[in-house]
Protein backbone atom coordinates (compact mmCIF):
# COMPACT_ATOMS: atom_id res chain seq x y z
CA UNK A 1 0.00 0.00 0.00
CA UNK A 2 2.85 2.36 0.92
CA UNK A 3 4.41 1.66 -2.48
CA UNK A 4 1.16 2.58 -4.26
CA UNK A 5 0.87 5.88 -2.39
CA UNK A 6 4.51 6.63 -3.11
CA UNK A 7 3.91 6.17 -6.86
CA UNK A 8 0.74 8.28 -6.80
CA UNK A 9 2.51 11.04 -4.90
CA UNK A 10 5.40 11.02 -7.37
CA UNK A 11 2.99 11.28 -10.28
CA UNK A 12 1.18 14.17 -8.58
CA UNK A 13 4.44 16.03 -8.07
CA UNK A 14 5.57 15.66 -11.69
CA UNK A 15 5.47 18.95 -13.59
CA UNK A 16 2.62 19.39 -16.06
CA UNK A 17 3.51 18.33 -19.59
CA UNK A 18 4.53 21.34 -21.64
CA UNK A 19 2.30 22.43 -24.50
CA UNK A 20 4.13 22.14 -27.83
CA UNK A 21 3.42 25.17 -30.00
CA UNK A 22 4.00 24.43 -33.69
CA UNK A 23 5.00 27.60 -35.55
CA UNK A 24 4.87 27.99 -39.33
CA UNK A 25 7.43 30.21 -41.07
CA UNK A 26 8.07 31.43 -44.59
CA UNK A 27 10.77 29.78 -46.68
CA UNK A 28 13.43 31.56 -48.69
CA UNK A 29 13.19 35.02 -47.12
CA UNK A 30 16.63 35.35 -45.50
CA UNK A 31 17.58 36.78 -43.10
CA UNK A 32 13.99 37.19 -41.88
CA UNK A 33 12.90 33.57 -42.31
CA UNK A 34 14.54 30.62 -44.03
CA UNK A 35 15.80 27.09 -43.46
CA UNK A 36 19.27 25.82 -42.64
CA UNK A 37 20.02 22.13 -42.36
CA UNK A 38 16.32 21.29 -42.20
CA UNK A 39 15.79 23.67 -39.26
CA UNK A 40 13.83 26.93 -39.25
CA UNK A 41 16.29 29.82 -39.01
CA UNK A 42 16.38 33.57 -39.33
CA UNK A 43 15.17 36.51 -37.28
CA UNK A 44 11.47 35.57 -37.05
CA UNK A 45 12.02 31.90 -36.07
CA UNK A 46 14.58 32.99 -33.46
CA UNK A 47 12.14 35.52 -32.03
CA UNK A 48 9.36 32.94 -31.89
CA UNK A 49 11.64 30.47 -30.14
CA UNK A 50 12.66 33.17 -27.66
CA UNK A 51 9.02 33.96 -26.87
CA UNK A 52 8.24 30.29 -26.25
CA UNK A 53 11.41 29.75 -24.22
CA UNK A 54 10.43 32.57 -21.86
CA UNK A 55 6.82 31.40 -21.50
CA UNK A 56 6.46 28.71 -18.79
CA UNK A 57 5.24 25.26 -19.80
CA UNK A 58 5.55 25.89 -23.51
CA UNK A 59 7.79 24.10 -25.99
CA UNK A 60 8.74 25.36 -29.44
CA UNK A 61 8.58 23.62 -32.79
CA UNK A 62 9.21 25.36 -36.10
CA UNK A 63 8.30 24.35 -39.67
CA UNK A 64 9.39 26.21 -42.81
CA UNK A 65 7.10 26.23 -45.84
CA UNK A 66 6.22 28.45 -48.78
CA UNK A 67 4.39 31.34 -47.10
CA UNK A 68 0.96 30.64 -48.60
CA UNK A 69 1.22 26.99 -47.49
CA UNK A 70 2.45 28.00 -44.03
CA UNK A 71 -0.62 30.18 -43.47
CA UNK A 72 -2.93 27.52 -44.91
CA UNK A 73 -1.58 24.86 -42.55
CA UNK A 74 -2.25 27.10 -39.54
CA UNK A 75 -5.73 27.94 -40.80
CA UNK A 76 -6.52 24.24 -41.26
CA UNK A 77 -5.12 23.26 -37.86
CA UNK A 78 -2.11 21.27 -39.01
CA UNK A 79 0.19 23.82 -37.38
CA UNK A 80 -0.57 26.19 -34.51
CA UNK A 81 1.05 29.58 -34.72
CA UNK A 82 2.49 32.44 -36.78
CA UNK A 83 4.63 35.46 -36.02
CA UNK A 84 3.44 37.96 -38.61
CA UNK A 85 1.37 41.04 -39.41
CA UNK A 86 -2.20 40.53 -38.09
CA UNK A 87 -4.08 41.25 -41.30
CA UNK A 88 -7.88 40.99 -41.41
CA UNK A 89 -7.67 37.74 -43.36
CA UNK A 90 -5.36 36.20 -40.73
CA UNK A 91 -7.50 37.46 -37.85
CA UNK A 92 -10.34 35.42 -39.29
CA UNK A 93 -8.60 32.17 -38.30
CA UNK A 94 -6.07 33.21 -35.61
CA UNK A 95 -6.05 35.12 -32.33
CA UNK A 96 -3.19 37.61 -32.04
CA UNK A 97 -1.39 39.16 -29.11
CA UNK A 98 -2.29 42.77 -28.39
CA UNK A 99 1.40 43.64 -28.19
CA UNK A 100 3.73 43.15 -31.19
CA UNK A 101 6.78 40.96 -30.69
CA UNK A 102 8.71 42.87 -33.36
CA UNK A 103 8.45 45.67 -35.90
CA UNK A 104 9.63 45.11 -39.46
CA UNK A 105 11.19 48.55 -39.86
CA UNK A 106 11.56 50.15 -43.29
CA UNK A 107 12.43 53.52 -41.80
CA UNK A 108 16.07 53.53 -42.94
CA UNK A 109 17.93 55.23 -45.75
CA UNK A 110 20.64 52.97 -47.19
CA UNK A 111 23.59 54.50 -49.06
CA UNK A 112 27.31 54.17 -49.80
CA UNK A 113 29.41 55.21 -46.83
CA UNK A 114 31.66 57.28 -49.11
CA UNK A 115 28.81 59.13 -50.78
CA UNK A 116 30.01 62.70 -51.45
CA UNK A 117 26.78 64.09 -49.97
CA UNK A 118 26.52 61.67 -47.07
CA UNK A 119 26.06 64.52 -44.59
CA UNK A 120 22.98 65.71 -46.49
CA UNK A 121 21.50 62.23 -46.57
CA UNK A 122 22.04 61.80 -42.83
CA UNK A 123 20.53 65.20 -42.11
CA UNK A 124 17.35 64.67 -44.18
CA UNK A 125 14.19 65.52 -42.24
CA UNK A 126 11.65 65.00 -45.02
CA UNK A 127 11.34 63.72 -48.58
CA UNK A 128 11.69 67.33 -49.71
CA UNK A 129 15.32 67.13 -48.56
CA UNK A 130 15.87 64.17 -50.91
CA UNK A 131 14.47 65.62 -54.13
CA UNK A 132 17.94 66.26 -55.56
CA UNK A 133 18.92 62.59 -55.02
CA UNK A 134 18.22 59.44 -57.03
CA UNK A 135 16.23 56.76 -55.23
CA UNK A 136 17.21 53.17 -56.14
CA UNK A 137 13.90 51.31 -55.99
CA UNK A 138 12.75 47.73 -56.50
CA UNK A 139 10.42 47.28 -59.47
CA UNK A 140 6.91 46.41 -58.30
CA UNK A 141 7.52 47.11 -54.59
CA UNK A 142 4.13 48.43 -53.44
CA UNK A 143 5.48 49.81 -50.18
CA UNK A 144 7.90 52.09 -52.03
CA UNK A 145 5.34 53.22 -54.58
CA UNK A 146 2.81 54.05 -51.88
CA UNK A 147 5.15 55.73 -49.41
CA UNK A 148 7.75 57.58 -51.50
CA UNK A 149 6.49 60.69 -53.35
CA UNK A 150 6.52 60.65 -57.15
CA UNK A 151 8.66 63.81 -57.04
CA UNK A 152 11.66 61.67 -56.02
CA UNK A 153 13.62 60.53 -59.10
CA UNK A 154 13.78 56.73 -59.29
CA UNK A 155 16.23 54.22 -60.73
CA UNK A 156 14.65 50.76 -60.81
CA UNK A 157 16.14 47.30 -60.23
CA UNK A 158 14.20 44.08 -60.72
CA UNK A 159 15.28 42.53 -57.41
CA UNK A 160 16.79 43.61 -54.09
CA UNK A 161 20.09 42.12 -55.26
CA UNK A 162 20.05 44.62 -58.12
CA UNK A 163 19.28 47.48 -55.77
CA UNK A 164 22.43 46.71 -53.79
CA UNK A 165 24.58 46.36 -56.92
CA UNK A 166 23.39 49.70 -58.32
CA UNK A 167 23.78 51.44 -55.00
CA UNK A 168 27.02 50.05 -53.58
CA UNK A 169 28.96 48.70 -56.58
CA UNK A 170 28.03 50.80 -59.60
CA UNK A 171 26.95 53.76 -57.47
CA UNK A 172 24.41 54.80 -60.10
CA UNK A 173 21.92 56.00 -57.48
CA UNK A 174 22.12 57.77 -54.14
CA UNK A 175 19.95 55.94 -51.62
CA UNK A 176 17.53 53.07 -51.08
CA UNK A 177 14.92 52.31 -48.43
CA UNK A 178 15.32 48.97 -46.72
CA UNK A 179 15.13 47.11 -43.43
CA UNK A 180 18.55 47.19 -41.71
CA UNK A 181 18.57 43.40 -41.29
CA UNK A 182 17.98 42.90 -45.00
CA UNK A 183 20.56 45.51 -45.98
CA UNK A 184 23.27 44.00 -43.76
CA UNK A 185 22.51 40.48 -45.00
CA UNK A 186 22.70 41.45 -48.68
CA UNK A 187 25.77 43.65 -48.25
CA UNK A 188 27.66 40.86 -46.49
CA UNK A 189 26.61 38.34 -49.11
CA UNK A 190 27.99 40.44 -51.96
CA UNK A 191 31.10 41.63 -50.14
CA UNK A 192 29.81 45.20 -49.77
CA UNK A 193 29.65 45.29 -45.97
CA UNK A 194 32.41 47.90 -45.69
CA UNK A 195 30.59 50.17 -48.14
CA UNK A 196 27.22 50.14 -46.36
CA UNK A 197 25.86 53.07 -44.37
CA UNK A 198 22.39 53.46 -42.87
CA UNK A 199 20.42 56.32 -41.38
CA UNK A 200 17.13 55.90 -39.48
CA UNK A 201 14.50 58.49 -40.43
CA UNK A 202 11.02 59.20 -39.12
CA UNK A 203 9.32 60.67 -42.19
CA UNK A 204 8.55 57.49 -44.16
CA UNK A 205 4.82 56.69 -43.75
CA UNK A 206 3.85 53.22 -42.54
CA UNK A 207 7.53 52.33 -42.11
CA UNK A 208 7.06 50.12 -39.06
CA UNK A 209 5.04 46.97 -39.69
CA UNK A 210 4.04 45.24 -36.43
CA UNK A 211 4.52 41.47 -36.17
CA UNK A 212 2.37 39.75 -33.54
CA UNK A 213 2.15 36.16 -32.34
CA UNK A 214 -1.01 34.51 -33.66
CA UNK A 215 -2.50 31.16 -32.64
CA UNK A 216 -5.19 29.37 -34.64
CA UNK A 217 -8.67 29.95 -33.23
CA UNK A 218 -9.36 26.21 -33.40
CA UNK A 219 -6.65 25.52 -30.81
CA UNK A 220 -8.43 24.51 -27.56
CA UNK A 221 -6.13 26.75 -25.49
CA UNK A 222 -5.79 29.64 -27.95
CA UNK A 223 -7.12 32.41 -25.69
CA UNK A 224 -5.17 31.20 -22.66
CA UNK A 225 -1.93 30.86 -24.64
CA UNK A 226 -2.30 34.32 -26.18
CA UNK A 227 -2.76 35.78 -22.70
CA UNK A 228 0.33 33.99 -21.38
CA UNK A 229 2.45 34.96 -24.38
CA UNK A 230 1.26 38.55 -24.03
CA UNK A 231 2.67 38.59 -20.50
CA UNK A 232 5.99 37.32 -21.86
CA UNK A 233 6.11 40.11 -24.46
CA UNK A 234 5.74 42.69 -21.68
CA UNK A 235 8.50 41.15 -19.58
CA UNK A 236 11.88 42.85 -19.19
CA UNK A 237 13.61 39.53 -19.90
CA UNK A 238 12.02 39.26 -23.36
CA UNK A 239 12.60 42.90 -24.25
CA UNK A 240 16.24 42.68 -23.20
CA UNK A 241 16.92 39.46 -25.10
CA UNK A 242 15.01 40.68 -28.15
CA UNK A 243 17.25 43.74 -28.41
CA UNK A 244 20.34 41.56 -28.15
CA UNK A 245 18.95 39.31 -30.89
CA UNK A 246 18.16 42.25 -33.19
CA UNK A 247 21.65 43.64 -32.78
CA UNK A 248 23.10 40.38 -34.10
CA UNK A 249 21.23 40.96 -37.35
CA UNK A 250 22.18 44.63 -37.63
Amino acid sequence: MRTLWTVLLALYLLPAQAEVLKFAFAANEPPISTQAGGVASGLIPELAELVVHLTPELQYQGTVLPWARAQYDVERGKLDALLTYPSDSRKAYALFTATPAYHLDFGYLIFHKDHPKRAQLEAAKSFADLESFIFVAQQGAEFEEQNVPASITRLYANQLDGVMHLLLKRRDGDFAIMQPEQAVYLAKGFGYARDLAMQPVDFIPDAKIPFHVGIRRSHPQAAVLIERIGQTLHSQAFQREREALLQRYR
